[in-house]
């Protein structure tokens, strides 16, 4: 059983996002999603950046290890905005 969280990042910082999940070896895997309620994918940051979306897959026992990750990730000035948050999809 996994969790499912979507976010919505800024562009200018994916790439970094991308590196930083990859680097957690197993707890998280991630895909971009088209944005349901905006398809052309550019909803803005609250500091006019265009976004994207991304579905996180976490399994059960990484939860508070992924959730310490998107912490530092905002800490480390990231803008991060968690949408939803599904338990046990299966």
């Amino acid at each position: 059983m996994a969790d499912r969280q979507v976010i919505r990042i800024q562009k200018v910082d994916s790439a970094w996002v991308y590196h930083v999940l990859e680097a957690q070896d197993g707890i998280v895997s991630y895909s971009t999603v088209p944005d349901p309620e905006n398809p052309s994918q550019s909803d803005l940051s609250p500091e006019g950046f265009p976004t994207c979306l991304l579905e996180l897959t976490i399994p059960v026992g990484f939860r508070e290890q992924v959730q310490s990750v998107l912490d530092h990730l905002k800490q480390s000035g990231v803008w991060i905005h968690e949408l939803s948050y599904q338990r046990d999809v299966r």
